[in-house]
């Protein structure tokens, strides 16, 4: 197995002229076109390689015009933002955190709806819907808290358990290739992000100003894969169809130690807190092995696009002719082999989401509503 580099340059270059008084005054070119550079690996692949290709498209206008210019570019040609100004390169912390989310969210032992949790919080679900409040403020957070905690997750358990059936003959099957011997190869979604950037530039000023709106819009998605299979001393291979569908029905519910664990956890007060900063909740479903399985070639994969958009303000004086319009793209597609080099995922300080912020916001105005003199 060895790495190669490979480049496949269209790309172009364009010259023009620019006159004043019958003397040429400048001569300038512009390279545009299309570009992409790839590093790959070859050879036999038996663990996850990295992986990096950069793919651009370029188009710069040029100006004519008789007597003054012949195809001269305009003086504007910055070429397309690359994403990783808003989401850099992975480095080992961040690695090490992609990995245990990895392996949290593709652990075939997650169960899929943990029944010891559901039913725990089912308890407090009616005092959630009473004492309404003081205020109109204070029923704006208290039913934004109660659609939050309680309603919502209240309808996705019930839609899950409904399905409940379905869920357990998916876990079936798994179970049976994984007594069969197969591994599976589970993926999971990651993060999904959008960035957006607008500038007012002035893309010339030789003989006439031109200036222009220039919106940069960059997107992300990152996702991640890992191998699952049963170890070498697994009872897993030995059992019947019947015992089988008992390991599915458990393990598809949480009915276990595993699930009793993670439980506790969740009913704990302000864990979903603490998990905003500790990731303890990613580290115990990473760490659920109830089926006992061992993890494999864990890969993260991220693919992130730029585009520029130009919206001019005003127009050139008719007798100047631009060729066409600016064009700015780049994506970006990288694979990345992480591993958990480190035994528990990282503290982080996270931005908060918008729905993160609305969660502390509507928390904080019942804790300020109880306060002497505050209706």
């Amino acid at each position: 197995m060895s790495n190669r580099s490979r480049v496949n340059d269209g790309r172009f270059s364009e010259c023009g002229s620019y006159y004043a008084f019958g003397q040429l005054q400048d001569f300038a070119c512009i390279t545009h076109g299309p570009y992409e550079s790839c590093f790959d690996t070859i050879g036999e692949r038996t663990t996850s390689n990295v992986f990096d290709l950069v793919r651009t498209f370029t188009h710069f206008p040029t100006v004519t015009c008789p007597n003054e210019f012949v195809g001269y570019p305009l003086q504007y040609h910055p070429g397309p933002d690359d994403p990783r100004g808003a989401w850099p390169a992975y480095n080992l912390a961040s690695k090490n955190n992609a990995a245990w989310e990895i392996l949290a969210k593709t652990n075939p032992s997650v169960p899929d709806v943990n029944v010891l949790s559901y039913l725990g919080e089912l308890k407090d679900i009616p005092g959630t819907f009473q004492d309404w409040g003081q205020s109109l403020l204070r029923d704006v957070a208290r039913g934004f808290i109660s659609w939050r905690w309680a309603v919502r997750p209240l309808v996705s358990d019930l839609a899950k358990l409904i399905k409940f059936q379905n869920t357990v003959n998916r876990r079936m099957m798994m179970l049976l290739a994984l007594r069969d011997g197969r591994t599976l190869r589970k993926r999971c979604s990651l993060v999904r992000d959008t960035s957006t950037n607008q500038t007012f530039v002035q893309v010339h000023g030789i003989r006439f100003t031109l200036k222009a709106w220039r919106r940069v819009v960059m997107r992300t998605e990152s996702w991640g894969t890992a191998e699952w299979k049963l170890k070498s001393d697994s009872k897993i291979p030995q059992l019947g169809f019947v015992p089988l569908e008992g390991l599915a029905h458990s393990s598809a519910t949480g009915i276990n130690s595993y699930g009793a664990l993670q439980a506790a956890w969740e009913l704990t007060p302000y864990s979903w807190l603490v998990d905003w900063f500790s990731n303890v909740g990613t580290c115990l479903n990473a760490c659920n092995n109830a089926l006992g399985l061992e993890w494999g070639r864990i890969s993260l994969m991220r693919t992130s696009t730029s585009v520029s958009t130009y919206v001019p303000d005003g127009t050139p004086p008719p007798q100047y002719q631009l060729s066409g319009w600016y064009v700015e793209e780049m994506t970006r597609k990288e694979r990345y082999p992480v591993f958990p080099a480190i035994p528990f995922p990282l503290p982080t300080l996270p931005l908060l989401t918008g729905k993160q912020m609305s969660i502390l916001g509507a928390l904080a105005v019942l804790k300020a509503v109880k306060a002497p003199g505050i209706r």
